[in-house]
């Protein structure tokens, strides 16, 4: 396009979109004014379209970064959940042992505790006898 094109570009970009788009619904421009402004009018819908494009590129990028960040936190955070995982199963099964190891020191503490019981009335038969009304033949 010649000089004189861009000249008349220069002018409908000073006049501005909506003006020129209604210039070009009235049919103010004629001829080969009246293409180029319809040219411009195509490149200027052009440009815009072009940018949304860009935009949505440009979002849509956003949006998978965003989405790889969240995935890449998500498997850290099942790295963690699962080395937690495993710290809680050790120590539930420590704590059963310990539970287990209780019990039975439960056990041999109330056996202790009835053998004590018999060795100290056997210790003190006679008294309690005597207590009760009872002697002791031997």
């Amino acid at each position: 396009m010649g000089t004189d094109h861009n000249a008349f570009f220069a002018e409908l970009a000073t006049e501005g979109e909506e003006a020129v788009r209604i210039a070009v619904t009235k049919k103010l421009y004629t001829g080969q004014r009246a293409s180029l402004a319809e040219e411009w009018l195509r490149r200027q819908d052009h440009a815009k379209a072009e940018a949304a494009v860009g935009r949505r590129d440009s979002r849509e990028q956003e949006t998978l970064e965003i989405a790889r960040s969240a995935n890449a936190m998500a498997k850290e955070a099942l790295l963690i959940a699962n080395e937690a995982n495993r710290i809680a199963t050790e120590d539930a099964a420590s704590a059963r042992l310990s539970a287990e190891a209780a019990q039975k020191q439960a056990r041999w503490s109330v056996w202790a505790a009835v053998v004590a019981v018999v060795a100290v009335v056997a210790a003190a038969r006679r008294p309690l006898l005597a207590l009760v009304g009872v002697e002791l033949q031997e």
